[in-house]
């Protein structure tokens, strides 16, 4: 995964646009993504939904506890799936 490295920053930058909605593509993920459910459920579901649940532990820590650093807003969710899709699994899923 080494080979990854030097591209993180872009990968994070898009996977950001992307949720957000500035790419001119919109999610509608409040109906999937609700802020209201528990970090591990909200990890749980990103997981299902951007890596058929094969996202690696460290991955998934890192969402889960960037989900409880914080008030759950919609804006905190959008990030943490930013997160999971700019992490090497995704990139090789």
């Amino acid at each position: 995964r080494q080979y990854w490295s030097g591209f993180l920053r872009n990968r994070w930058n898009f996977a950001l646009e992307l949720s957000s909605g500035e790419t001119g593509i919109n999610l509608n993920l409040d109906a999937v993504l609700d802020p209201r459910q528990t970090p591990q459920a909200l990890t749980t579901k990103i997981n299902a939904l951007v890596a058929n649940g094969t996202l690696g532990t460290a991955t998934l820590d890192a969402i889960r506890n960037y989900l409880r650093g914080g008030e759950r807003t919609t804006q905190r969710v959008r990030e943490a799936l930013a997160l999971a899709i700019s992490s090497p699994e995704f990139q090789e899923f």
